[in-house]
């Protein structure tokens, strides 16, 4: 019989040993690997918010900075009766505040544009009447007569509370009249895309000189702090602030989602604790191997017999039944075997998905309707002796062909996928002239970095395909920059974005039959080709809205040589 004691050959000393050894520090490790994945986890998390805040403001931006340009040309067209003291015509009037709504209207910023004729004593109001009721808009005029107008300023939109509401006032006094445009805040932070992502109502906005507190669909003059000691968190708070230095605004998102954050170091301690009290149980496991191994080693050598038999069944074969007598190492052991045995069945299953993705590949590869159109193009252009457009196409024809014969199953640098994009698109200038243009930005040091083939042209593709608009020049943006051990790509259009049954379908990352009964499978591949190659950690995102084009971001790991997974 062979028993087991204090002698440190036997395999109980030496398991206490090796828990002494690698299992504490392991602990420890784990703890410290743990902390770096909270920071890095708050700040990507920060870093992914902030540039969708920029996203929402910066159209904002730009419609009021282009309706201030409006502005000042319309008071330089009507400088000469806006300083008439007397003398005034109702009819200019009517006239003057249609022009000034028509600006507000034609950005799309809902708002208020106001007129206030000094020698009729008259105040004269336009606005979006799906946005505000006539009863609104009859108690703004009454309390803008009782409050006084704002006197113009010189220093370009500032903050303005009116009636529990926020606004952004641009304002201009002269002699014969008070006018104005008033952007309404609180509408517009209603509506905030981000905002909505990250479940808050509540924001802070100031122009320089005051704070205003928005929840909802009101809002309050901030005087408790200055901007600074407000972002500064002594509450406790997070923010998310986009500065606006054109605008001269600037806007702080309460962030209830990253507060929460704070919570993750409660959970750290109690993993400290967890490793102390793992070194506290360490003299307690070694008796665990006190048991017979007999037993242990025969399941262990008839599952080896079965297994090595290499038929579907035995692949699915796994040690079941297993004693609660049985000794730690063994019971890890059977452990381990049924893991190394679901991971062949997991490779075989991956095998089969490689080669079910490469059938799908080659469809998109192998575009029919891309070679006939092209061959009746070519035939087009040749009945009009256009002899130098054939040569230049055919060339095109030929980098795109040369590249998609290539083998399915390997990675392909950036700049091999940008080439063969331009080649496509070259092609499809050459079909659609004049219909859109295509803007590349692509950092120099993601040229060699490896991706899925046809990745980006699969996007840029549907571009082409189902974005552009008859009569309008559709805008194609393709941006690619490395961040830390990330590849960022980014395809956007300004085309008639994708319809809502169809962005159903894609955001459930299923492949779309239409009504034709075709099935489209491109963006459902390039996902399964980002879940294979990058073990899960890659994400396409795409965001869509009909009439304003389509966005397409996607993030895989960087790496510049092709990976390959052990057998």
């Amino acid at each position: 019989m062979i028993r087991f004691g204090w002698n440190k050959k036997t395999l109980t000393a030496r398991f206490v040993r090796v828990l002494c050894v690698t299992f504490l520090p392991l602990g420890i490790l784990t703890f410290v690997a743990a902390c770096l994945v909270v920071w890095f986890s708050s700040n990507q998390i920060s870093a992914s918010y902030e540039h969708s805040l920029e996203g929402d403001m910066i159209p904002l931006q730009e419609n009021i900075l282009e309706t201030e340009e409006e502005l000042d040309d319309f008071v330089l067209d009507h400088l000469a009766e806006l300083a008439m003291e007397r003398g005034h015509d109702e009819a200019l009037n009517y006239e003057m505040i249609e022009e000034l709504g028509s600006m507000q209207k034609n950005r799309q910023v809902e708002g208020v544009a106001y007129l206030y004729d000094r020698s009729l004593a008259s105040i004269y109001v336009k606005y979006n009447y799906d946005s505000y009721t006539f009863g609104e808009m009859e108690n703004f005029r009454n309390k803008l007569l009782s409050r006084g107008f704002p006197e113009g300023t010189t220093r370009g939109w500032q903050l303005y509370d009116f009636d529990g509401k926020c606004f952004l006032l641009r304002s201009y006094s002269y002699a014969g009249y008070h006018i104005g445009l008033m952007v309404d805040m609180n509408s517009f932070m209603e509506g905030l895309q981000t905002a909505e992502e990250l479940g808050t109502q509540e924001c802070y906005l100031t122009d320089g000189e005051k704070i205003m507190h928005l929840i909802a669909d009101t809002a309050n003059r901030y005087r408790d702090s200055s901007w600074e000691e407000l972002l500064g968190g002594r509450d406790g708070r997070q923010f998310l602030v986009w500065d606006g230095p054109e605008l001269g605004c600037s806007v702080a998102l309460v962030v209830p989602t990253l507060t929460s954050l704070q919570n993750v170091w409660g959970y750290l301690g109690f993993l400290l604790l967890t490793v102390l009290l793992e070194i506290l149980f360490i003299f307690i496991f070694w008796q665990m191997v006190k048991k017979w191994v007999v037993t242990p080693i025969h399941t262990m050598n008839e599952a080896l017999d079965v297994f090595g038999q290499k038929s579907a069944s035995s692949e699915r074969y796994r040690i079941t039944g297993i004693d609660e007598d049985i000794s730690w190492d063994f019971r890890q052991m059977f452990e381990n075997f049924n893991e190394m045995a679901g991971e062949v069945e997991e490779g075989r299953r991956r095998e089969q998905q490689v080669h079910d993705m490469t059938l799908d590949n080659l469809k998109l590869r192998m575009n029919p309707h891309m070679l006939m159109n092209s061959l009746n193009l070519i035939y087009s252009m040749a009945q009009i002796e256009d002899y130098h457009s054939i040569q230049e196409f055919s060339l095109c024809m030929t980098d795109y062909f040369r590249y998609v014969l290539k083998e399915t199953n390997d990675l392909v640098t950036v700049k091999e996928e940008m080439d063969f994009v331009k080649s496509y698109l070259n092609i499809q200038k050459i079909r659609f002239p004049d219909r859109f243009n295509c803007v590349y930005t692509m950092a120099e040091e993601t040229e060699n970095a490896k991706i899925p083939p046809l990745l980006i042209e699969n996007f840029v593709e549907n571009a082409v395909k189902y974005a552009l608009i008859p009569g309008k020049i559709t805008e194609i943006l393709i941006n690619i920059r490395r961040q830390d051990q990330w590849l960022f790509i980014s395809i956007t259009d300004t085309g008639r974005g994708i319809p809502a049954d169809v962005m159903t379908h894609i955001q459930g990352k299923r492949s779309y039959v239409d009504a034709m009964g075709r099935e489209h499978i491109g963006i459902a591949n390039c996902r399964k080709w980002i879940e294979y190659y990058y073990e899960g950690k890659g994400n396409i995102r795409i965001t869509s809205k009909p009439g304003a084009g389509t966005q397409v971001w996607i993030e895989v790991p960087f790496f510049t040589e092709e990976r390959r997974e052990d057998a």
